[in-house]
């Protein structure tokens, strides 16, 4: 990935700069013909010039920073709660069949204790009845849905966390929502840039189209606090003041140990151009911090953020995670993620220790990330060379297999006739093309290197860590306390016992930490390939007490 650093109060210039080029460049490369299934519909050059002028006004108000606040402090996580927000993505929930019952499990939760907001995108408003129609036949939630408020928002995202407004006071009183910026424009131009290099141009144009299509869903979720400034001042009569710093920070990165200090990650740093003056003088500005920590994140091409690697529940004790347990099967990939993950938490937990010695430092077990199986990685590389074969032969990438009825009306998988052929001819000793000791010769043939060898160079484009420190802690207005803590089902080959032993580890950790609080698991095996948890989709509206 391109790792070039912008200024934080560059953003929104650069993201309108990149976005309008990106629509000039799509449309001077368009043709007579219909737009690939699914792209986005782009303006004309007629239409360009308001659009662009609607843009700037747009990021004026919207995006552009505002001056700091007469801050007076941060909330912290463990002051009492008035609600939980949850960014509420109804078409995906309703269309799939493993999120619903994720919803419902948080809900079942959560709404006996308190009110939940729930963000949801406004083209989506139909969907309500149905998704509270879901909900009411849960018999642990039934008639508690008259505790959801729906807010219609632009939200594209369910990681509310990440887009979601940080809270304070100001020294009159009000709450304070801070809106700092949630694009990252390093991996924005990354992406852009990757995409044009695609030896295919008509995919590479509609990965552009694609592209531009995610930016600006993004940017729709980046509204959110403006959103819900107004929502609280007007129907929970909470006196706001919104501001947005010139900082590119994540809500999920930032961890208070108090009002006064804050843990962020090594990624925060570098977003917000690596200079420490620079990233600690905005956090005194504006959110009145005075001291500023950096921790390491998982290694590799991941979540980034700190709510993965730490929890602070309270001002006595720090759950940091221990390096995830798991087989690298010599695979040098794999070896590599094993010591960098093993070498950062170590460092995280000693700098925690020497740093706030006052503090208990209780180390969380991680289960193993998810990579990819022998299984997977033999198909990837047969894929590999169907794809290669596929161009060479001259077949569309949707012939290479295709699903085919027998006489029976039973439907097979069936390689393009072209492609088996030339297999059988260029490795007469492959005699089928299904079982693992022939396809790992035709791998090797046309690859150029033993199996064995290329599955030891395995790369993996995207690592999946599963955290039980992604959790939500909710205060409730009579003193207790809720914890829902992230759990995983283990996948196929996984130990059973090793989950069982690392659960009862973290319930352990977590009663050290906070004795008194009921806590809960959620089961977020459903969601965690993309990339979050149970801390990541929801958060909590702090009780306004000026």
């Amino acid at each position: 990935m391109n790792k070039q650093t912008l200024l934080p109060f560059a953003v929104g210039a650069l993201l309108s700069a990149v976005l309008v080029a990106l629509v000039l460049r799509l449309l001077d490369n368009s043709s007579d013909e219909a737009p690939p299934a699914g792209a986005p519909r782009f303006v004309s050059q007629a239409e360009l010039g308001i659009w662009e002028q609607i843009a700037e006004q747009n990021d004026a108000i919207l995006h552009a920073a505002t001056p700091p606040p007469r801050i007076d402090r941060m909330i912290l996580p463990w002051e009492p709660t008035e609600a939980v927000i949850l960014a509420t993505e109804l078409e995906y929930i309703l269309e799939d069949p493993g999120l619903a019952p994720l919803y419902s499990e948080i809900l079942a939760k959560i709404l006996p204790h308190t009110e939940v907001i729930c963000l949801f995108h406004r083209k989506d408003r139909r969907l309500i009845p149905q998704f509270v129609n879901l909900l009411e036949k849960d018999p642990r939630i039934g008639e508690l849905t008259e505790r959801l408020e729906f807010v219609p928002a632009e939200i594209g995202s369910p990681w509310i966390r990440d887009y979601g407004p940080l809270f304070g006071y100001d020294k009159s009183g009000k709450m304070v929502l801070f809106d700092t910026a949630y694009i990252d424009p390093r991996i924005q131009m990354s992406n852009l840039l990757n995409s044009r290099v695609h030896p295919d141009p008509d995919l590479a144009k509609k990965t552009e189209a694609l592209m531009y299509a995610d930016v600006e869903n993004l940017r729709g979720s980046d509204i959110s606090p403006s959103i819900l400034a107004g929502h609280l001042q007007v129907n929970r009569s909470i006196p706001t003041v919104l501001t947005r710093p010139p900082l590119l920070l994540a809500g999920g990165d930032l961890q208070l140990l108090d009002s006064r200090t804050a843990l962020v990650s090594q990624s925060t740093l570098e977003a917000n151009g690596g200079r420490t003056d620079f990233v600690e003088s905005l956090f005194k500005k504006y959110f009145g911090i005075q001291n500023v920590h950096y921790l390491a994140p998982f290694p590799g091409e991941t979540i980034e953020h700190l709510d993965f690697v730490m929890q602070i529940l309270g001002p006595d004790s720090i759950l940091v995670a221990k390096p995830p347990e798991f087989d690298d099967r010599e695979i040098t990939s794999f070896k590599l993620l094993k010591r960098e993950a093993s070498q950062r938490m170590a460092r995280n937990k000693a700098y925690l220790q020497k740093t706030f010695p006052k503090r208990k430092v209780i180390s969380v077990p991680t289960p193993p990330p998810i990579l990819p199986s022998e299984e997977q990685l033999l198909e990837d590389a047969f894929a590999e060379v169907l794809l290669h074969l596929a161009e060479e032969t001259g077949v569309e990438g949707n012939e290479i297999i295709r699903e085919k009825r027998n006489e029976r009306g039973q439907s097979a998988r069936v390689l393009n006739e072209a492609i088996a052929l030339k297999i059988r001819a260029d490795v007469p000793a492959a005699r089928s093309l299904s079982n693992e000791r022939d396809k790992k010769a035709i791998i090797s043939h046309y690859l150029g290197e033993p199996y064995e060898e290329l599955r030891r160079a395995t790369t993996e484009s995207l690592t999946h860590y599963r955290s039980y420190l992604n959790s939500l802690q909710i205060v409730l207005p009579n003193g207790k306390e809720l914890i829902l803590i992230p759990r995983y089902a283990p996948l196929p080959g996984e130990d059973p016992q090793a989950f069982e032993r690392m659960e009862a580890e973290t319930l352990a950790a977590y009663r050290q930490a906070r004795p008194a609080a009921q806590l809960e698991w959620i089961d977020c095996s459903q969601i965690i390939d993309r990339m979050g948890a149970v801390h990541c989709m929801s958060m909590v509206l702090p009780r306004h007490r000026p």
